[in-house]
């Protein structure tokens, strides 16, 4: 997965979308037409996620994938982890970024 854009919001901002490329470990697109998408994310540190909701595909052949943020998920400023899962259409889930580290997101405190 390459980077999460934007990588960086003010805390009650909910655009612009959060789109991500899923990609394989050479970096080529991961195809993703027809698969369902599940963004999680969750505050660094805690257990509980603070956002497990579906997503959508922007471009499948691309991997391009999406997030709309929703009243709420961006309320408290901090640094948080971020995945999208999916689920492609023969039933097989593949989670990314699928390394050991998540993809971060920072929500700055508004003035």
């Amino acid at each position: 997965m390459n980077a999460l854009e934007p990588g960086y919001l003010k805390q009650g901002d909910l655009s612009p979308r959060l789109v991500a490329e899923l990609t394989d470990r050479n970096g080529k697109p991961v195809p993703v037409s027809g698969a369902d998408v599940q963004f999680k994310m969750k505050l660094k540190g805690a257990d509980a996620l603070t956002i497990d909701a579906p997503g959508g595909v922007l471009d499948g052949a691309a991997g391009l994938v999406y997030y709309d943020l929703q009243a709420g998920d961006t309320d408290v400023p901090g640094v948080y982890d971020c995945e999208f899962r999916i689920v492609y259409s023969d039933g097989r889930p593949e989670t990314f970024p699928n390394g050991i580290v998540y993809q971060p997101l920072i929500i700055t405190k508004s003035l």
